[in-house]
């Protein structure tokens, strides 16, 4: 699933229309458009990498992953600290934690 919002912000900080980006990954305005709007839930990977690649940036920022890495490159100790923490900001932001397992 890709962050439409980052999506959107970066082709705007680079200046490019829709339609310019569109061409520079090689997909029509209207398929780079649903990718935008999210109608597309899942982009290919590779219009993905495409993505990352034009508007220099990753495809794990583009994907909402951008901590998996980090995360798994923590010990043991350090990912039960991450999830400690990521459920007490949860509590913080009223989420509903019966249905994070």
């Amino acid at each position: 699933m890709i962050n439409q919002t980052r999506l959107i912000n970066l082709r705007k900080k680079y200046n490019y229309s829709q339609d310019e980006l569109a061409k520079m990954i090689g997909v029509s305005q209207q398929q780079y458009q649903r990718v935008e709007s999210g109608y597309t839930k899942s982009p290919r990977l590779s219009t993905i990498e495409k993505l990352a690649h034009v508007l220099n940036s990753s495809v794990e920022y583009l994907t909402y992953t951008e901590i998996l890495p980090l995360y798994q490159s923590l010990s043991e100790e350090g990912k039960n600290k991450v999830i400690k923490y990521a459920k007490k900001i949860l509590i913080k932001e009223n989420k509903n934690l019966d249905t994070i397992k």
